[in-house]
């Protein structure tokens, strides 16, 4: 039989994450953190130019590119739904498409050569760019007000938002709606 002085572990664990979640937020909210509820940039807003630099070439590359539709995906080694994204958005890209892919990582430098494995391992062609820090801010992800992982954002030619999603997503679902959107962009240039 079991005693009730026995605690189970579980118990422990949950109040001991419920502790430091309270602390992390009383502690943001006591220094008025205010990136702490960033609001995603949602569809017809601009989409803010950025440069950061791919893992795998070392090249800067400057995103979103304005004239082409680009899909930016933020993610981290530490996010396992986007360790899975990932190469399914890469089995969906065709070798010479019409579009830009960059997959902006929050690790940031520190991870560069993990950042680096994971590119290869997955054969991946397009870049990895890495997020940088300054004064404790992520210099991408904060003006596009990415706060979790996976976030994802389409934009279209004029360099405006045409979709943005936080957290898990079905891939082929993602691709086909994309493929609509371009092709109502298309049919609203052709007009």
């Amino acid at each position: 039989m079991k005693e009730q002085s026995e605690v189970p572990y579980y118990r422990i664990y949950k109040c001991f994450l419920a502790v430091i979640l309270l602390t992390f937020f009383s502690l943001s909210a006591a220094k008025g953190d205010e990136t702490l509820f960033k609001t995603m940039l949602e569809p017809g807003s601009s989409a803010p130019v950025n440069k950061l630099k791919d893992a795998m070439s070392k090249s800067e590359f400057i995103f979103p590119e304005k004239g082409k539709w680009n899909i930016v995906f933020y993610w981290s080694l530490f996010c396992h739904s986007c360790l899975s994204e990932i190469p399914a958005i890469q089995r969906h890209l065709p070798e010479d498409s019409d579009f830009n892919v960059y997959y902006v990582s929050l690790d940031s430098s520190r991870m560069e050569k993990g950042l680096e494995n994971f590119g290869k391992k997955r054969r991946l062609t397009r870049p990895i760019l890495m997020e940088e820090l300054h004064e404790e801010r992520y210099l991408t992800a904060d003006q596009w007000g990415v706060s979790a992982t996976p976030a994802v954002f389409i934009t279209n030619p004029e360099g405006k938002i045409a979709f943005s999603h936080a957290g898990p997503m079905d891939i082929d679902k993602f691709f086909a709606d994309f493929e609509v959107m371009k092709n109502l962009g298309s049919e609203r240039e052709q007009q």
